[in-house]
């Protein structure tokens, strides 16, 4: 049994820090555009059997043990809607729904991401903040920048060029079949390590959701929920802080009676 309760306090305080920091980074993008919060879980970690010579019991030991501690991980990422805010940028899209944009990086890459703050580069392309190019249907379409753009609910986007209507095209939406497969990459970005677990819209949008143009989905955080478990990890650390420094003190006693 030795060292066995300091490795309980040892492994309870890595567990609630893996917490607190997955709190922290939440309520810290509170106000990203399509920020999507994390989720952790516990669970127990190896236990070790105790045996007759472990410990002196009345009655037979059977199936006792004590426990190695817990262990927190991020499991996943709770792609809940997020609220939409609305702006005055025509380049603003945020969807309505489990829809995602598709973005391809430097590398020629597909990502995903919620964020639809979109701009046009000096190719004409819409490109996001990093200057990943949208994914658009066909994948030419360009404009001037100068044009005044609209994105109708099923993606189709127009330019108003004097007093003539322009069809450019479509912008692509994807929805995961299994959001939990998505891989986080940063900066709100996802990759799916099976491109058949992404499925395309086509011309139907029910499941993909709508396109609101002017507007941006805000982080999914839950502003008042994440303070209050924050304070009760808090107090769950301090707690493992408090019983590693009473199992030394015990120690220390028990160490003075063996000298």
């Amino acid at each position: 049994m030795n060292g066995i309760p300091f490795n309980i306090s040892k492994n309870g305080l890595k567990a609630q820090q893996m917490k607190l920091n997955a709190l922290a980074n939440d309520i810290a993008n509170v106000q990203t555009a399509g920020y999507k919060r994390k989720t952790v879980s516990f669970q127990d970690l190896l236990q070790n059997p105790l045996t007759e010579e472990d410990v002196r019991l009345r009655d037979p030991l059977q199936g006792g043990g004590i426990g190695a501690g817990v262990k927190a991980t991020v499991t996943g990422t709770d792609f809940g809607q997020g609220a939409l805010i609305g702006s005055q940028r025509q380049l603003d899209l945020a969807v309505a729904g489990e829809g995602v944009f598709g973005l391809i990086d430097d590398q020629g890459n597909r990502l995903y991401s919620k964020e639809g703050s979109f701009f046009v580069d000096a190719n004409g392309s819409l490109v996001n903040g990093s200057g990943f190019r949208v994914e658009t249907i066909p994948g030419n379409i360009a404009v001037t920048g100068n044009e005044r753009l609209s994105v109708s609910a099923e993606g189709d986007l127009t330019a108003q060029v004097g007093e003539e209507t322009i069809q450019l095209g479509r912008v692509a939406l994807y929805r995961p079949q299994n959001p939990q497969a998505l891989l986080p990459v940063g900066e709100n970005l996802f990759a799916s390590p099976e491109e058949n677990g992404m499925v395309e819209r086509a011309d139907a949008i029910e499941g993909f959701g709508s396109i609101q143009q002017s507007f941006v989905e805000t982080g999914n955080v839950d502003l008042a929920q994440a303070m209050t478990d924050m304070l009760v990890t808090q107090r769950a650390y301090s707690f493992n802080g408090k019983v590693l420094s009473s199992t030394d003190d015990i120690y220390g006693i028990i160490n003075q009676f063996n000298q």
